[in-house]
C-alpha cells in the first residue's frame, strides 16, 4: 500500500535522496511515503541501512522500489584508530561534562555524543566506567569518520533523516556533517497523531527542529484566529489531564485521580497550607537533554542538583518533586534514585501513582527544563519557570531563566510575581491550540503512537483506506509546505486552515 501510494505523485525529484533507514517504526515509513508521493522521490532513492534490523529495512527499500541501499557498516574505517583515539580521550578525561568540551572532527557538537552515551547507558549522568564506554565512543568516532566518505560516495541532494540527534541510532554526524555541507534536510517526524516535518537549511538549524508557532507567530496571529486556537487549546488541555489523549506520555501522567486534595496534601507531608507549593517536573534523564539547545548544564540530572541545592535552602517554598510519567515505561535510572536522603520537611517526593491533573490542582507554580507542564499551568493561570533553552521557552507564556545563574537566583525568589498570570494563560492556550490541535479537514486521520512498533502495520492499511481524501490533501499540502521558506509542516498548515479540531482519539474514561 505505502509503495503504490507514494508513486502516485507526477512530480519527479531532480537528484540522488539518501533516505536514512537506521531507525525502523511503521509510522516513520508511512510518514516517508506522503513526503515521498509528494516531492516525486521514487527512483532517486538510496536507503542507508545500520546497525539495527538491517534485513528488514533492506526488504522494506525494495518493496518501495528504492533504486540502491547502502550500509553504514560498508564506509567505517579501521577499527584499531577509532579504538586508540577513544582510549586517549576517555584517559584524559577525569568527569562527564568534559566530554561536552571534547573538540569532535567536523564541528560536530560534542554533546551530541554526550546525549548517545546517556541512551546507551540509560543513566542520568554518563559513567566513565561503564564497561561498554569504550566501544561506545569507539563506535561514535568511526561512524563521524564514515559519514563524510557516505556523503562523497552518493552525493545527495537532499537527506531524509529520521532523527537530529544520536542515541543508540547515531544520526547526529550524519545530519551536522550533510547540514554543513549545504545539503538540505528533511525530517518526517511526527507525534500527536500528526505529521510534525521539518527542514534544517543549515547547521544552526539543527537544534531547532520542534515543529512549533515561533515567537513571531504567536505576536502576529489574528484576534479571530487567536480566540479559535485558544479555544480548542483549552478543550484539548481539559482532555489531557483528564486522560483522554492516547499519546504515551498523558497515558502515564494522567491516570486516574489518585492525589490527595491541597489541604489533605498539606497534612500528609506536614505542611503549612499558607505556603506556595511548588512542582519540580523532571524529564526522562537519557532522552537527548541537548536536542533543543540546552546550554547551561551539564545534562538533567546537573539541572536536579542545581534545583535541589536552591530549594533545600528556601523554606519559604513547599517544594514537590515530580518525576517523568514515563520513566516506568522507559526503564531505567527515576527520580526517586537520584533524590538524596534526609531531605528538609518543605522538600518532598511526589509519589509516581499520584495523577498530574491532581498535583497541578495542588500546586500554586511549576519549574521544569522542557515538559509539557509549562503548557499545561500556564494555560490554567499558573506560573512556569523554564530553567534554559529548550522548544517553547520564548514563546512568553513562562518565565525562562537564560542563565545558570539566574536560574539560580530566580529560583531563590518569588519570581511568579512578575507575570501577568492572565495574558500567561491566553498565550499558552493560543500556542496549545496550534500545537497540539490540527485542522478540521484531517477528520479521523490520526496516526497511533511511534511507540506501538509492529503493531502499527495492523492500524495503518485501515487509516489510508478510510480517509483518502484527506490523505490526498495531505500529499498537496506537503509540497506546497517544501516549496515555500517555512521551516516546519504542522504549524505552516495550521496558519492555513480554515476550522480546527482536537486530536483524536478523545475518548471518555472509563
Amino acid at each position: 500500500m505505502l509503495a503504490q501510494l507514494s508513486r502516485t505523485s507526477a512530480a519527479a525529484f531532480p537528484g540522488p535522496v539518501l533516505v536514512d533507514g537506521q531507525w525502523d517504526n511503521p509510522n516513520y515509513w508511512l510518514r516517508y511515503s506522503l513526503l515521498r508521493a509528494a516531492l516525486g522521490l521514487a527512483g532517486s532513492e538510496v536507503g542507508l541501512l545500520g546497525p539495527y534490523h538491517a534485513a528488514t529495512v533492506r526488504r522494506t527499500c525494495d518493496v518501495l522500489g528504492m533504486r540502491q541501499t547502502v550500509a553504514i557498516d560498508g564506509f567505517l574505517g579501521p577499527e584499531a584508530a577509532a579504538r586508540s583515539e577513544a582510549r586517549r580521550r576517555l584517559a584524559a578525561t577525569r568527569e562527564p561534562g568534559e566530554i561536552l568540551r571534547w573538540d569532535l572532527p567536523g564541528g560536530v557538537p560534542a554533546y551530541d555524543l554526550y546525549d548517545s552515551l546517556l541512551k546507551r547507558q540509560r543513566h542520568a549522568v554518563v559513567d566513565l566506567r561503564h564497561p561498554a564506554i569504550e566501544d561506545d565512543v569507539t563506535a561514535y568516532l568511526r561512524h563521524l569518520d564514515a559519514v563524510p566518505r557516505l556523503l562523497d560516495a552518493v552525493r545527495p541532494e537532499l537527506l531524509v533523516a529520521s532523527h537530529t540527534f544520536s542515541g543508540r541510532v547515531l544520526m547526529g554526524p550524519l545530519v551536522w556533517l550533510a547540514s554543513r555541507r549545504g545539503i538540505p534536510v528533511v525530517g518526517p517526524y511526527g507525534n500527536y497523531g500528526v505529521l510534525r516535518f521539518f527542514k534544517i537549511q543549515d547547521s544552526a538549524d539543527v537544534p531547532d527542529f520542534f515543529d512549533s508557532p515561533s515567537p513571531r507567530d504567536l505576536e502576529t496571529v489574528p484576534p479571530a484566529r487567536a480566540e479559535a486556537l485558544a479555544r480548542v487549546g483549552r478543550e484539548y488541555l481539559e482532555a489531557r489531564r483528564e486522560g483522554r489523549t492516547d499519546d504515551v506520555g498523558s497515558h502515564y501522567a494522567f491516570q486516574g485521580d489518585r492525589t490527595p486534595d491541597r489541604a489533605r496534601l498539606c497534612s500528609l507531608f506536614g505542611w503549612e497550607p499558607e505556603r506556595p507549593i511548588v512542582a519540580v517536573y523532571a524529564s526522562t534523564w537519557f532522552d537527548a537533554p541537548h536536542c533543543n539547545g540546552m546550554n547551561e548544564f551539564r545534562d538533567f540530572a546537573d539541572w536536579l542538583q542545581v534545583t535541589l541545592e536552591v530549594a533545600r535552602g528556601c523554606r519559604a517554598v513547599n517544594w514537590l518533586f515530580r518525576g517523568h510519567p514515563c520513566d516506568a515505561w522507559y526503564g531505567g535510572i527515576t527520580l526517586r534514585d537520584l533524590m538524596p536522603s534526609g531531605l528538609e520537611s518543605h522538600v518532598r517526593l511526589c509519589p509516581p501513582e499520584w495523577s498530574g491533573s491532581a498535583v497541578q490542582r495542588s500546586a500554586d507554580a511549576v519549574v521544569t527544563l522542557q515538559g509539557t507542564a509549562a503548557i499545561e499551568y500556564a494555560a490554567v493561570g499558573k506560573p512556569a519557570l523554564v530553567a534554559d533553552r529548550g522548544w517553547y521557552h520564548d514563546r512568553g507564556f513562562a518565565k525562562w531563566s537564560r542563565s545558570r545563574a539566574e536560574y539560580q537566583r530566580d529560583l531563590a525568589e518569588p519570581w511568579w510575581k512578575a507575570l501577568d498570570l492572565e495574558g500567561v494563560a491566553g498565550r499558552a492556550q493560543v500556542f496549545a491550540g496550534w500545537y497540539f490541535c490540527r485542522p478540521a479537514w484531517h477528520e479521523g486521520f490520526h496516526l497511533d503512537d511511534d511507540s506501538g512498533q509492529d503493531r502499527l502495520y495492523d492500524s495503518i492499511p485501515r487509516l489510508l483506506a478510510a480517509y483518502p481524501e484527506v490523505v490526498r490533501r495531505e500529499i498537496d499540502e506537503i509540497r506546497e509546505w517544501y516549496r515555500s521558506p517555512e521551516r516546519f509542516y504542522h504549524t505552516y498548515k495550521m496558519r492555513r486552515a480554515e476550522e480546527y479540531a482536537l486530536p483524536l482519539p478523545v475518548v471518555r474514561p472509563a
